[in-house]
């Protein structure tokens, strides 16, 4: 499933929604094919829509209907959006006036109702202040509110004085929780307010409840939560939800990469990201430094003499390091190359060409010689920032160009593969 959507823009022509749905499967073990579902489609909005999902009034909160599945955060740019705008819940104008997008945020209060032509028709109303509640929520003030209408007492509720400040509350802390005690603080807490807090089941509480600074630690690992609701003059206000990671991070998936290498060659590894590693310890052995090793990936070559031996990677944060992963790394034995390659120019703006020499058929340092009939070549180009695969090219000439301007700026690598076997490894630029 690839899915995206977007918040509606203020008056503009943009994509709010694009997506398709497809099962990939291999036909006769062999053939890769996606049979769609639903075909790719994608809806703009027009010129005349207004940002509703940000406007002011009752909102939804995709964590009161379901727990997001780990990883899934860093999807999710926005979790609480908008349902009922105020000026809709209040009829603004009796639905004859143009609403323009200053209406969104407009404050819409009972003690200085907006004035005709966009009043609203109801006798009396609440609306809170201080944030917008989710939909449908009661309140102890909006609950004192309606009995009071329902008595036939005008009720008019108001903490903008006393209460103001308040809607800058946040909740704060470091996105580790270790073994050790973290803390976590509610930031510009009213006077005599108190905090309620919930957490996740991989997180115990050692201060009491009610404290506000929170003081936690890690009973185990993975995402974990904490959820903060002030109890202040005004009622209760329920913080956005801070997602955290628990004790030290999960062990990575596989090393990707090639398990055999040639002599005076070399290999990309890269893992899947982890959520919540910081950085990541790589450690190989009979295998030399080229680049990268910063994040998730790292590029190794091989010396003259190589005979063997492994990458190693762990996922780091505040807490420690994960358990490592493991890759042996064999060297293949029939590695003399057909022909010498360069690779020019780098950097380069709009193409790179490839030139082949064909080696001279003297044994190589592994007692054999290269195979006098022309291998089968490929060119392989890799992202450098994810290691995921861009372009491959098939190498049918000794002086080979490849049109860069249509891929994206920025670094990659290239292998070059005789027969299956990588015999060089470069990485490139293109600016």
């Amino acid at each position: 499933m690839d899915f995206e959507l977007r918040a509606l823009p203020d008056n503009a022509v943009q994509r709010v929604y694009k997506g398709r749905f497809y099962v990939k499967k291999k036909i006769l073990f062999l053939i890769n094919v996606e049979e769609p579902l639903i075909n790719e489609t994608s809806v703009y909005s027009t010129s005349n829509m207004l940002p509703l999902d940000n406007a002011a009034g009752g909102v939804y909160d995709i964590n009161t209907f379901t727990a997001i599945p780990a990883g899934a955060e860093r999807f999710l740019l926005q979790q609480r959006f908008n349902f009922v705008p105020n000026f809709s819940a209040l009829d603004i104008g009796g639905g004859y006036q143009t609403i323009v997008t200053a209406d969104l945020s407009r404050v819409y209060s009972p003690i200085a109702p907006t004035a005709y032509p966009k009043n609203t028709p109801f006798h009396n109303f609440y609306t809170n202040p201080v944030t917008s509640e989710n939909h449908i929520q009661f309140t102890s003030d909006n609950g004192r509110w309606l009995l009071s209408e329902l008595k036939g007492v005008a009720g008019t509720y108001k903490c903008e004085n006393t209460c103001a400040s308040v809607s800058t509350m946040g909740l704060g802390g470091p996105p580790n929780v270790c073994q050790s005690g973290t803390s976590y603080s509610v930031y510009n807490l009213p006077p005599n307010a108190s905090v309620t807090w919930n957490l996740s089941p991989n997180l115990t509480q050692i201060s009491a409840q009610g404290a506000n600074p929170l003081v936690v630690q890690a009973n185990g690992s993975g995402n974990a939560w904490i959820d903060a609701t002030v109890n202040y003059a005004c009622g209760s206000q329920p913080l956005n939800r801070f997602n955290v990671l628990a004790g030290t991070p999960s062990t990575p998936g596989s090393i990707i990469g090639p398990n055999s290498l040639c002599p005076n060659s070399g290999g990309y590894y890269r893992v899947e990201p982890v959520s919540g590693a910081l950085s990541y310890n790589w450690v190989w052995s009979g295998l030399q430094y080229y680049s990268g090793g910063y994040n998730y990936n790292i590029t190794l070559s091989t010396p003259s003499n190589f005979g063997g031996g492994y990458v190693q990677v762990s996922a780091v944060n505040n807490c420690g390091s994960s358990t490592p992963v493991y890759l042996p790394v064999g060297r293949y034995y029939s590695c003399y190359s057909y022909y010498s390659y360069s690779v020019s120019p780098n950097p380069s703006t709009d193409n790179i060409r490839i030139k082949s020499t064909k080696e001279e058929t003297t044994p190589s340092e592994t007692g054999t010689v290269p195979s006098a009939k022309k291998p089968k070549i490929e060119a392989k180009l890799y992202y450098f920032a994810d290691g995921s695969l861009a372009k491959t090219y098939q190498v049918d000439k000794e002086d080979f160009g490849i049109d860069t301007r249509k891929l994206k700026r920025g670094k990659y690598v290239l292998h070059i593969i005789e027969n299956g076997n990588i015999v060089v490894v470069e990485q490139l630029i293109f600016e």
